[in-house]
């Protein structure tokens, strides 16, 4: 919403490090709620269990696909979450 609308509503640093909020695009997401795995980020980012006030907007699919996170700390769900990062740029978790 703040990349399409400029609007910084409810954004407490807007600008981190020298980079702002339209300098990042999300590229992936990941969520252990299976009720969000599978569903656009923008839908997933609205689905329980989510305490974040909500946002009075109508955001447009993010065409980003929410993907499994980590569900256990054994090293095979490391390398398949590593393995779903490799090429990234930037990790934010």
């Amino acid at each position: 919403m703040y990349h399409a609308t400029g609007n910084l509503v409810g954004v407490r640093q807007p600008v981190l490090g020298g980079m702002g909020v339209g300098d990042i695009d999300v590229v992936a997401a990941f969520a252990v709620s299976p009720r969000k795995v599978g569903s656009d980020l923008t839908e997933a980012i609205l689905m329980p269990p989510n305490n974040f006030p909500r946002i009075a907007a109508d955001l447009p699919p993010s065409g980003v696909t929410v993907r499994r996170g980590l569900t256990d700390a054994d090293a095979a769900e490391v390398e398949r979450v590593a393995g779903e990062l490799a090429g990234a740029e930037v990790v934010l978790y």
